[in-house]
């Protein structure tokens, strides 16, 4: 009887430390005034990310005043709720804003980029991912140019004879789906994705209905998760293995090409593209932070003080720095011999502090392969 008095005691306590319904309080407008003025909070994001808000018609701007934020939304790409929360754990108990706390904490006088490495989103975290994939399925230039990768696919290997319909293929890092939606319904496919991290066919079917694409094929396409061995996946089960814009965040190639070889049927084919490579000008995925190859001459420090969106520094940090080179030689230790390569290098404009870089380090900033199970 003592225990549960003492029970009753602090959840009174704690409910007495929680703000009344935020929904019958002035103050929530006040709130909503500073979220909107603080440069993080991004309504068309929020919506997107969040669809939920959206398919309520909520305003987003009040849901994350009211609800969001507390429940560990992000008002945008530049500030993580559940991180914040992470390092002031006692605003959840409280229901407070994490960003509203950040705003009165006096940090933000610092600029809205004053993150430490402690309040990075966490790229381990499932629901940080799917937050990142939920904007880029809502994102229709987004969607339009990865749906249509399956074309760039077909065409690369056409004129040596390679066709996809009736295949099973495995799309390699799937992540969205949106790759492996516009395989099945352009190229007739039967496309098997995997990631570390489930790709979730409910959101991608609603956005693809969302941006005007059918669904009349995606029975053609399934989804699963899977470790880096690709160990629930048996032996000699696919015709064809793709891998796009993946490989520049593998640190150990050789071990996954040589799973890629054992799921692959004897003869099978293993399309891969790489973009950016690491020496190129955007080889650190630090777009609009930093100008052209400052990755390759500032230190990690630097990089993460001067990084704007929380994303990219997952995105720099997972970069493996993978050359042409290594990708060469890890192809044919794992048995996959290359049939077709194109390198994609563009005009490009080299500052002052890149001059001594190598041209050919700096100039090609992509790789597609077709190579062969041997």
């Amino acid at each position: 009887m003592r225990e549960l008095t003492n029970l009753s005691f602090w959840q009174s306590f704690m409910r007495s430390l929680q703000p009344p319904d935020r929904r019958l309080t002035p103050d929530i407008t006040a709130e909503m005034v500073r979220i909107g003025q603080s440069g993080l909070f991004d309504p068309d994001w929020y919506s997107n990310v969040y669809p939920d808000v959206r398919t309520a018609g909520l305003d987003p701007l009040r849901h994350f005043a009211e609800h969001g934020g507390p429940e560990g939304r992000s008002p945008g790409p530049r500030f993580d709720s559940r991180a914040y929360l992470r390092k002031h754990p006692h605003l959840t108990a409280l229901g407070v804003n994490p960003l509203i706390h950040f705003l009165d904490s006096g940090a933000s006088a610092k600029g809205p980029n004053a993150f430490d490495p402690e309040l990075l989103s966490d790229p381990s975290d499932d629901a940080t991912v799917q937050d990142a994939r939920r904007g880029i399925l809502w994102d229709a230039s987004k969607f339009q140019q990865m749906f249509t990768a399956a074309n760039t696919m077909n065409e690369f290997g056409y004129a040596i004879g390679v066709r996809y319909k009736d295949t099973s293929c495995l799309d390699l890092g799937s992540g969205s789906g949106i790759v492996a939606l516009g395989t099945a319904m352009q190229l007739g496919a039967n496309v098997t994705g995997v990631d570390l991290f489930p790709t979730s066919y409910e959101a991608l079917i609603e956005a693809a209905l969302h941006h005007g694409i059918s669904d009349a094929m995606a029975a053609k396409v399934t989804f699963q998760a899977s470790d880096a061995e690709l160990s629930a996946l048996p032996d000699g089960s696919f015709d064809h293995v793709y891998s796009t814009d993946v490989f520049e965040h593998v640190f150990e190639p050789v071990s996954l090409l040589r799973s890629v070889h054992r799921v692959l049927k004897p003869g099978g084919l293993f399309y891969l593209k790489i973009w950016p490579l690491w020496k190129s000008e955007w080889g650190a995925h630090l777009f609009e932070d930093f100008e052209r190859f400052s990755h390759l001459v500032q230190s990690r420090e630097e990089i993460l003080r001067g990084t704007k969106h929380p994303l990219h520094r997952i995105s720099y940090d997972s970069c493996s720095r993978i050359e042409l080179e290594d990708l060469q030689r890890a192809l044919l230790t794992a048995g996959l011999t290359p049939v077709k390569i194109e390198m994609r290098a563009l005009p490009i404009h080299i500052p002052d502090f890149a001059v001594h870089l190598s041209w050919t380090d700096i100039g090609i900033d992509g790789v597609t392969v077709l190579a062969r199970r041997n």
